[in-house]
Parts: C-alpha cells; sequence; structure tokens
C-alpha cells in the first residue's frame, strides 16, 4: 500500500505482479498473497494524501476496469467525506478551544468585576465611616450605624467594640450586639480573646480547633459562649493600639477568611480614625455646650444688671421730672407758678413782635377776705379754698391757656 501511494497511479492484479509492477520485495510479515488485487490512490488538490484496496484471496480476476473506475469515484467521495470529518473535527476542536478560552476571560472577567464590585462596596464603606465620624450625634450612635457597614461587608450578626479604659487597667465594651452574650459589661484585663489581640497587637483569625489549642496552651481564657469561629483586630490611634474590633460565628456554616481578616482590617484602621474625629467632636461639642452655659450665665447676669441700670434710669427721670415740676408748679395746687408763667409771658411776647397775627391777654385776680378765713376757720380750710379755687379757674378756661398762682391769693391767666 505504501509503494502504491509513492506509485500514485491505480494498479490492479494479483499480489505477485502488484509486487513486482511496484517494486516491492515479498515480506511474509505483509500478511498472505491474494490471487487478485486492486487499489486506488485518493488525491487532493493533486497530491496523494492515501488509498482505498480491496483483494480477492479466491476468485481471480474479480476486479475489471469498471471496478477500478468505480473504485476510483469511491475513494474520491470517501476523501471528501474524510475532509469533512477532519474539518468538523477541528472546527470542534476550535470550537472547544475557544469556549475554553472565553470561559476562562469570563472567568477572570467574573473575578475582576467582583473584585472591582468588592473594591467599591469597600470604598463606600470607608466614606460612610469617615461621614459618620463627623455626622453622627454621638458615640453609641456612630458605633450602631459602624456595625451596620461592617455587617454589609463580613458576617457581623455578633459584633463588638472593646475599648482600653484611660488608665489602661480594663476594657469597656461601648458597643456590643450578641445571640448568645447580649450583654457585655466592663473588666479588668485578663487572659480573654481580646486581652490577647491588644497583647500581640496585630489580627486574630482562629477556627474552633486554633481556639481550643490556645486554650490547652494556656494563652487565652474564653469568657461567655464558645465560637466556631473568631476575628479581632485592633483599633489604632496615633499609633497605640487603643481597643478591638471583633465578630464571631456560633454556626459551623459560617467560618471567617483571611479576605475577611484583611477586610476588617483595613476598615478598623479607618474606623480608629472616625473614632478618634468622633471624640474630638464629642469634646468639641462638650467645649462648645460650656461656652454656651458660660454665655448664657453672663447674658443674664447683664441683662439683670441692664433691667437695674433702666430702673434706676427711670427713677432717675422720674426724679428729674418731680424736681422740673416742683420748680414750675405751685406745691399746693398744682397750678404753674410765677416763674413758669413768666416764661410763657415772654414766648408770646417774643410771637407777638414777631408778627404771627396771635393775640393775647393777661388776666390778674385775687380772693376777697381770704386771710378772714384763714384767721378764722383755719390755713388748712384756706388751703382747701385755693385748691377748690384753682380747680373752678382752670375749669372756666379753655385747655391751651394758662392758669398760674403767683402767691398766696393771687392768680393770673394768660
Amino acid at each position: 500500500t505504501f509503494a502504491l501511494l509513492r506509485h500514485g497511479q491505480a494498479v490492479r492484479g494479483p499480489s505477485i505482479a502488484v509486487r513486482q509492477k511496484l517494486g516491492v520485495m515479498p515480506d511474509l510479515s505483509h500478511g498472505p498473497d491474494s490471487v487478485d488485487w486492486m487499489g486506488v490512490p485518493m488525491r487532493r488538490d493533486e497530491r496523494v494524501c492515501g488509498a482505498i484496496v480491496v483483494q480477492s484471496y479466491d476468485t481471480p480476476g474479480s476486479y475489471a476496469d469498471e471496478d477500478r473506475a468505480l473504485l476510483g469515484y469511491v475513494a474520491q467521495h470517501i476523501l471528501t467525506a474524510l475532509d469533512r470529518k477532519h474539518a468538523h473535527v477541528d472546527l470542534e476542536r476550535r470550537i472547544e478551544a475557544r469556549t475554553h478560552e472565553l470561559q476562562r476571560a469570563n472567568r477572570e472577567l467574573q473575578a475582576e468585576i467582583l473584585e472591582r464590585k468588592r473594591a467599591e462596596k469597600l470604598q463606600r464603606a470607608l466614606f460612610r465611616i469617615a461621614e459618620l465620624a463627623i455626622t453622627s450625634e454621638s458615640l453609641g450612635r456612630f458605633y450602631a450605624d459602624v456595625h451596620a457597614v461592617v455587617d454589609e461587608l463580613i458576617y457581623a450578626r455578633n459584633f463588638y467594640i472593646a475599648l482600653l479604659s484611660d488608665d489602661g487597667e480594663s476594657l469597656d465594651f461601648p458597643y456590643s450586639i450578641d445571640e448568645r452574650d447580649p450583654v457585655r459589661r466592663s473588666r479588668k484585663l485578663t487572659d480573654g480573646l481580646t486581652e490577647h489581640v491588644l497583647s500581640i497587637r496585630r489580627p486574630l483569625l482562629a477556627d474552633r480547633a486554633k481556639l481550643n489549642e490556645l486554650g490547652l496552651q494556656g494563652k487565652v481564657h474564653e469568657y461567655g459562649p464558645h465560637a466556631y469561629s473568631w476575628l479581632g483586630v485592633p483599633l489604632h490611634r496615633d499609633e497605640e493600639v487603643v481597643g478591638v474590633i471583633a465578630v464571631q460565628s456560633y454556626s459551623p456554616d459560617v467560618s471567617f477568611s483571611p479576605h475577611d481578616q484583611n477586610l476588617l482590617t483595613f476598615v478598623a484602621h479607618n474606623i480608629g480614625n472616625g473614632l478618634a474625629r468622633q471624640r474630638a467632636q464629642q469634646n468639641l461639642r462638650a467645649a462648645h455646650d460650656e461656652l454656651e452655659r458660660r454665655v448664657d450665665v453672663r447674658t443674664h447676669e447683664l441683662a439683670e444688671a441692664n433691667a437695674k441700670l433702666l430702673a434706676q434710669m427711670g427713677e432717675r427721670l422720674r426724679a428729674e421730672q418731680r424736681l422740673t415740676h416742683q420748680a414750675t408748679h405751685d406745691g399746693l395746687t398744682g397750678l404753674p407758678n410765677r416763674p413758669h408763667l413768666l416764661d410763657r409771658l415772654a414766648a408770646s411776647i417774643e410771637r407777638a413782635r414777631h408778627g404771627d397775627g396771635q393775640e393775647f391777654a393777661v388776666l390778674f385776680l385775687d380772693l376777697d377776705r381770704f386771710k378772714l378765713v384763714n384767721d378764722s376757720i383755719g390755713h388748712a380750710a384756706g388751703d382747701e379754698m385755693l385748691v377748690e379755687v384753682s380747680r373752678r379757674i382752670t375749669a372756666a378756661v379753655r385747655g391751651n391757656d394758662v392758669v398760674s398762682r403767683l402767691g398766696g391769693d393771687e392768680f393770673a391767666i394768660l
């Protein structure tokens, strides 16, 4: 057959004749000889790429020229079918390779998208924490809002914040949410997991097996319900560890990963900065409130001083008015006295000199036998008579006329 491929032409006849024609030496490993053998090459673009061979072991002259032509025709169709099959297989191989490439690219893209979403989510969380540090009304509200932010990033159903006391001798738990340990009270520093994080100054990620190992080594003692997975990271303020933020899981279905540790560590750094800003904000509000209180006290004192001053000014004004009235009016009858009348008279004369056309008159009058009244029934009765006379004279004149007591029982009307 290999010789046929090199020969490139159809060959027909007994095996011996075919070998002689193709120049092939007998070889028993090629199998027994046939009495009739026919081979037709398959060509693709004038190039031999294969052959179809049929042979007979018991009937000489089994193949004629027509059979050779038919076999050649079949050979070309078989080659075409083989080419199509090879093309199909090659296409499937390329499609599969391309599919694998697309799947790999898709996985990479999905991973990139997921990582970008995580980064965006983390960035939003950090912005939110920074915003809360400024806008939260109190530290308690800040802690609760920070818990909500952390819960969006990792499993944080059981979450607490522990802070060192000012003297560094105890732990305070200003915020704690836990399914099994709802109240965490302040305690002296011991050998708990929180204190362990404070001592090693780095995050601690531990599953149940590692927690048991730490307990057997005497490094930590677990207080409260035992967790299946525990993650705690230190809180820093000005490069100093001031507390711990921790999450834990009581379910074997929820375990924290190194990715969660990195995430919580990064968030804790910003929470520490937020705590510093929140404390500064709280101190500023306290100072502002104290200033407001002092201002209110001082304002109240000034208001009282102003009220007293106004009262004194009013009393002084009233006294001045009384003195002015007493200087220009008669003490007994309340009528204008002689100086007042003279001032009004001088003003009237001045207007007359300027020719404004306003005329005026002066009427003088006194009481007859007034001395007899004083001598007979007393000065008190005389005084009452003068007051009554003053009232009657005033009632008898116009509102802009001036009734004046000149002295004794003498009166004048301008």
